[in-house]
C-alpha cells in the first residue's frame, strides 16, 4: 500500500470495470490515465505515453487488447494487474516473459469471496474421493458474456483436479498412479451418462446475473454445496484494486489472488 498518489494506466477504461476502477482509484486521490482500445486512433502510441508514466496497469480490455498491451509492456515494463478473459496460451507466455522483470496478476476473477471458493473446492475435492462423488460445476453470467464456459469455472476445474492430485499424491506410496480427470462440459443432446472421476460444467446465460457459481459434491444418499454469488460488479474491482496496491513493493513473478489474500 502507499499513501502518495500514483499514476494508473487503466485500459480498458470505458467498460463496466473501468470505470468502477475510475470513482476507486480517483475517490484514493490517485490519477487514472487512461485508454480505450476501441476508440483511440493511435492505442500503441497512447499506450507508450502513459507508460512512461505510470507506475501500475490496470487491464480490463480484450484478448485483441491484452495482446497488444503486452507488446507494449515487454518494452516498457510496468507492474500490471490483467484481469481480461479468454486469453489464450500465446498470452500467457507472454506474461511469464513479461514476470521475469515487474512483478504481476493475472486472474479470471478478483472477488475475494470467488478466491476463497477455490480454495475451499481444492480441499473439498482433496477429502472426498473420485470414486464416491461426482462433480458438478454450474455458472451463470448475463446474456452479453462472450466466452462459456467463464473464466472462473475453469479454475474451478482446476482446482478440483489440483485438490485430487493432492490426495493422490499422499496416497502414492501405494503404487496409485491417477490419469487427469476428464472435463465434461454440458450441452443439449448429452445423454450418456459419465465416466468416474469425470467434472462437468455448464453455463447459463441470460438477464443481468453478475455472476454465479457452485460447485456439486454429489455422493449417494447426500452432496455438498459450495456457492458464490455476486452482486454487484464493483467487488471486481474492489479486489483488482486491493491486487494492484499488493504488487506494489513486490519482487518480479507471477503472483495470484492467493498471494494477495494469503490464503
Amino acid at each position: 500500500m502507499t499513501d502518495t498518489p500514483i499514476n494508473v494506466l487503466l485500459f480498458g477504461a470505458g467498460g463496466r470495470m473501468g470505470r468502477h476502477l475510475f470513482r476507486i482509484i480517483s475517490g484514493e486521490g490517485h490519477r487514472c490515465l487512461e485508454v480505450e482500445a476501441r476508440q483511440d486512433p493511435d492505442v500503441r502510441g497512447a499506450l507508450d505515453e502513459h507508460l512512461l508514466k505510470a507506475s501500475m496497469v490496470i487491464d480490463f480490455s480484450s484478448p485483441e487488447g491484452t495482446t497488444l498491451l503486452l507488446e507494449r509492456l515487454l518494452v516498457r515494463p510496468v507492474p500490471c494487474v490483467i484481469g481480461t478473459t479468454g486469453l489464450t496460451a500465446a498470452h500467457h507466455e507472454a506474461l511469464d516473459v513479461l514476470a521475469e522483470r515487474v512483478p504481476l496478476i493475472c486472474a479470471s476473477n478478483f472477488s475475494v469471496g470467488l478466491n476463497l471458493l477455490l480454495s475451499l473446492t481444492a480441499q473439498a475435492a482433496g477429502a472426498l474421493a473420485p470414486e464416491s462423488f461426482d462433480v458438478e460445476i454450474v455458472e451463470a453470467h448475463h446474456r452479453h458474456k462472450k466466452d462459456a464456459p467463464s473464466g472462473s469455472a475453469q479454475v474451478l476445474v482446476a482446482s478440483v483436479e489440483t485438490g485430487r492430485a493432492s490426495s493422490a499424491g499422499r496416497a502414492s506410496s501405494a503404487g496409485r498412479a491417477r490419469k487427469p480427470d476428464p472435463v465434461l462440459f454440458h450441452g443439449p443432446g448429452m445423454t450418456d451418462g459419465r465416466p468416474t472421476g469425470s467434472i462437468g460444467v455448464a453455463a447459463v446465460r441470460g438477464g443481468d446475473v453478475v455472476g454465479e457459481h457452485t460447485v456439486f459434491f454429489l455422493g449417494d444418499g447426500e452432496r455438498i454445496e459450495l456457492s458464490h454469488r455476486a452482486t454487484d460488479r464493483v467487488i471486481f474491482a474492489n479486489g483488482a484494486w486491493r491486487a494492484a496496491m499488493w504488487l506494489l513493493g513486490q519482487q518480479p513473478g507471477r503472483y495470484t489472488m492467493k498471494n494477495v489474500l494469503g490464503l
